[in-house]
């Protein structure tokens, strides 16, 4: 007996709510006694509902459907008009999380090479640093900076249409210094272990190129970052200027960072990378094991 109750109850949810809406959008519109039968047929139906009657609560769910096709069928919402709501609320929560709170990311370039491979889909935190204008670029809250060692996305400062992904070496007022291999931060190098072989595939011509690789922490980070041994580094010194980042690709000898462009203002962050959500190759296919991998 409860299980046709329940069952018929869930047949006929939309009706409730259909009668309910009408009753709260028409109650100024029309007089109590045009309204009455809507209600009364609510009420009967909840009655039929307490008293797990299937019989009653058919006869009941058939009377209200009835008023709603007859008498009330001007105040009814058509399906498609109940589709395109329920659709257009949809599209603006998606609008708003993607504006705000998360958007997707895929990874074009070799330049974070190993943390991030080019075909990388990844998920960006855009609340981790505040609230930033989507239109105008503008930050208008900000309640944390971005720390040394996070990996962020930004509007490239010469071209905001772009959007690059590196990750953060300095912060205001730090000095840096890039000295080969090693790079300094206010005097300090960051720790990296010793070097150890190590051999990617470039996406787009297929080779197979030899570097060095360091495991390194920065921060509350740890990554890999990896060198080309062929490479000469001249050694070069930097001062973070007030608002803006120095940030550095991991992949250290195939990356266009701020050595060579410049530093990054605040107002361009986007956000912080978290996950990769999706990975494929042109040459290998889908890459099952990076699917959930954490940025760090």
């Amino acid at each position: 007996m409860k299980r046709d109750v329940k069952k018929l109850e869930r047949k006929t949810r939309y009706l409730m709510k259909e009668a309910g809406r009408i009753l709260r959008k028409w109650r100024k519109k029309l007089t109590a006694a045009q309204l009455e039968p809507l209600a009364l047929a609510m009420l009967g139906y909840r009655q039929a509902l307490e008293d797990d009657d299937p019989v009653a609560l058919n006869q009941a769910a058939k009377h209200l459907e009835h008023l709603l096709d007859g008498e009330f069928a001007f105040a009814r919402k058509s399906g498609l008009r109940d589709w395109a709501e329920s659709l257009g609320i949809a599209l603006m929560i998606a609008l708003f999380l993607r504006a705000f709170v998360l958007e997707a990311f895929k990874i074009p370039s070799g330049s974070m090479i190993p943390t991030l491979q080019v075909g990388d889909h990844i998920f960006v935190n855009k609340f981790t640093y505040g609230i930033r204008l989507p239109v105008v670029g503008k930050r208008i809250v900000q309640w944390a900076q971005p720390e040394r060692g996070d990996v962020i996305v930004f509007a490239y400062p010469h071209d905001p249409d772009k959007d690059y992904i590196k990750r953060v070496i300095g912060i205001p007022g730090d000095r840096i210094i890039v000295d080969g291999q090693d790079v300094y931060v206010n005097g300090e190098r960051i720790i990296q272990s010793d070097a150890s072989p190590y051999t990617y595939v470039d996406e787009n011509s297929g080779d197979h190129r030899q570097c060095l690789r360091h495991q390194a922490v920065l921060g509350n980070a740890q990554f890999t970052t990896i060198y080309d041994p062929s490479r000469r580094h001249p050694v070069a010194e930097y001062r973070v200027k007030a608002k803006h980042l120095f940030v550095m690709g991991d992949n250290r000898d195939n990356s266009a960072d701020s050595r060579t462009w410049g530093q990054v203002p605040f107002d361009n962050i986007k956000g912080r990378a978290l996950v990769v959500w999706w990975s494929y190759s042109g040459r290998s296919g889908v890459r099952r094991d990076r699917i959930g991998h954490l940025i760090d």
